[in-house]
């Protein structure tokens, strides 16, 4: 790992971290939510 620079490093995290971001951004929008109130019915019954 010394033979990368400490900058080489945090550009190729920032890419990777960025990549991750919008991936699930995406998935978030491709994705139906479930309204809080339709789920904190739902956990009612549970407990």
């Amino acid at each position: 790992m010394d033979d990368v620079s400490e900058e080489e490093r945090k550009a190729v995290a920032r890419q990777v971290a960025d990549k991750i971001i919008a991936s699930l951004k995406e998935e978030a929008l491709l994705e139906p939510k479930e309204p809080l109130v339709n789920l904190k019915l739902s956990l009612r019954g549970t407990t």
